[in-house]
């Protein structure tokens, strides 16, 4: 009898501390050394989960590992299940994996959705929209590259700079190897679409294609409606294109025939050439340049550096054309024929021909070794020359009449 009470008693204990058990969570649980326990239940919504306790009693410092439907959640900041907390990982039926919290990441600190690394080491941190590399509280570079190269860096990323194919980012952009572009493939950096326009640019050429075919390349800077500027901060205003540089600007040459190239230049005043003037040649002095625009004197000289004052064409050398139109400044002596022209006599003619050498009005030899021949003056004088041994024959013709008709009288 005294053994049947006993049982009766153990059970009702056992009873009642399922009851307690059921109570606390419905369906099994598991206690721990020390105050660590883990709790195997259902939630509110008949998710199946394990709840990860510190401590004797649930709080809101609780993690739970969640399966909903087949999808696999980590929760934190929940309480015996009555809390939804927040959701921080989450592995989907597909296999995909989703981090969900995190702090943005940033230098100085373990921040960041997902860390690879140790944070006071070289590490790399990720939030939802960035990508930092760190070293301690530093920025340190971000390399990428494929394993199956190993130490071949594909990209870097080192204080803004970006490299591709290479260790070193100096600059912004930096893209170390490629291929030589051709019309149909190649080049470091391509932009557009290979079947149809696109730009391909290696380390020295920059090619417009059509697909395979070469294509028309545009420069233009859009502040400056389509104005280009070479050398130059910017483009001016209503110049389509500004080359600058304190040397030649500009440089034509033959692929065929490396020697032989023609130099453009703007001078300055530490040109031989002097200020102001633009400059054609082809070895790369400003001294006695082919071809000389001299913007002070709106003059041209060829084959002459120093222009004369008062001329607008200066020419060293023979010149051959089969037509030379010149506009006089001063009348055509037609005067010569007024009745009122001063025609002198024969007899004075011969007297200043004597004293000066040279027909009167008529520039002398010495004269014009000196000063040059003005083409168009000298048609002129000569011109006048020619009206003026006209009307001598005239009175010379007169005159012989005269003398034929009274030795025609002295006959009779």
């Amino acid at each position: 009898m005294k053994s049947i009470k006993i049982i009766l008693i153990i059970g009702l204990f056992a009873s009642w501390q399922i009851n307690l058990l059921n109570s606390q969570i419905r369906n099994f649980y598991v206690e721990g050394n020390g105050n660590q326990f883990g709790v195997i239940h259902s939630t509110n919504n008949n998710d199946s989960g394990l709840e990860l306790i510190r401590g004797s009693q649930f709080s809101g410092t609780d993690w739970r590992l969640v399966n909903d439907g087949g999808v696999f959640k980590i929760f934190d900041a929940l309480d015996n299940f009555n809390t939804n907390g927040d959701e921080n990982l989450r592995i989907g039926n597909s296999g995909t994996l989703s981090l969900l919290e995190g702090t943005e990441a940033s230098l100085g600190n373990g921040s960041g959705v997902l860390v690879l690394g140790n944070s006071s080491g070289a590490n790399l941190a990720l939030d939802k929209n960035e990508i930092l590399a760190r070293n301690g509280a530093n920025a340190a570079p971000l390399f990428i590259q494929p394993g199956a190269n190993a130490g071949s860096t594909y990209l870097n990323i080192t204080d803004g700079n970006v490299g591709v194919g290479g260790f070193f980012a100096p600059v912004k952009l930096t893209i170390t190897n490629g291929t030589d572009v051709t019309s149909t493939s190649g080049g470091y950096l391509l932009m557009g679409s290979t079947g149809g326009e696109n730009i391909g640019m290696d380390n020295n050429e920059i090619l417009a294609r059509n697909g395979s075919n070469a294509s028309t390349l545009y420069l233009q800077h859009g502040s400056s409606a389509g104005n280009v500027a070479i050398g130059a901060s910017s483009g001016e205003a209503n110049r389509k294109l500004t080359v600058q540089d304190n040397s030649w600007q500009i440089k034509i040459t033959n692929t065929n025939d490396l020697t032989n190239d023609w130099l453009i230049g703007a001078s300055e005043p530490g040109w031989v050439a002097g200020a102001n003037k633009l400059v054609f040649d082809d070895d790369g002095s400003s001294n006695n340049p082919i071809l000389m625009l001299d913007g002070a004197a709106e003059a041209v000289a060829i084959g002459i550096e120093t222009i004369p004052a008062g001329y607008k064409l200066a020419v060293d050398g023979r010149t051959i054309c089969e037509e030379v139109m010149v506009e006089l400044s001063e009348g055509w002596p037609d005067y010569v024929f007024a009745h009122d022209y001063p025609l002198p006599s024969l007899a004075s003619l011969e007297a200043q021909i004597n004293q000066l050498g040279h027909l009167p009005g008529v520039p002398s030899a010495a004269q014009l070794e000196e000063e040059g021949l003005e083409l168009g003056n000298m048609q002129r004088i000569m011109m006048q020359k020619i009206e003026e041994l006209t009307l001598y024959v005239i009175q010379l013709k007169k005159e012989n009449e005269q003398i034929k008709s009274e030795l025609e009288e002295l006959k009779h």
